[in-house]
């Protein structure tokens, strides 16, 4: 994941897309390839999107001139060319899009929006829970036995090393006699 979002960039932020959606995405494409490769082919889409829309007769911005989501762009697509693309529209998404990785992002999401919708949905709760989520987590990972006997030899060194500061001058004062 790190290294989709490095290769990302700021492309997505900068395009406004919640850092949710782009997780979502970025965690879909991962299942079918590297990060690195998920990252930059997410990155090209976004580049193209707009420039895409206008050349397939679409609107892929609101009224803002923000870029839609992306379920919603794959709900316009599949209106367009419907419920599976051949040969010849994905040559028309090449030709509008004009990058080979935007529209290799576009075939491997297609037919996934509402797995896709689901899991942007999953990461809005999961992230809505905010701070109370993560010290859950990590109280949970700091519980296991090994983590409470880590802890447990780090006090008792603490305690060691804190008895052994307060003696070593009554120690070196006894050695020097």
């Amino acid at each position: 994941m790190a290294q989709s979002i490095q290769s990302l960039g700021a492309s997505a932020t900068t395009a406004n897309v919640p850092l949710e959606e782009q997780l979502a995405i970025l965690g879909m494409l991962q299942a079918t390839m590297g990060g690195a490769e998920a990252g930059t082919k997410y990155k090209a889409f976004l580049r193209s999107a707009a420039k895409g829309g206008e050349a397939l007769g679409l609107s892929f911005l609101d009224a803002n001139d923000q870029l839609l989501s992306m379920p919603e762009i794959l709900d316009q697509l599949r209106g367009k060319f419907g419920e599976t693309m051949d040969a010849a529209e994905k040559m028309e998404l090449q030709k509008a899009f004009g990058d080979t990785e935007a529209v290799a992002l576009i075939d491997l999401l297609y037919s996934k929006t509402g797995d896709l919708q689901g899991n942007i949905l999953s990461l809005y709760d999961a992230m809505g829970q905010g701070t109370q989520a993560a010290e859950k987590m990590a109280s949970a990972i700091q519980e296991t036995e090994p983590e409470r006997f880590d802890r447990l030899r780090q006090r008792i060194h603490n305690v060691t090393e804190s008895i052994g500061g307060s003696l070593l001058p009554t120690v070196n004062e006894l050695m020097g006699k």
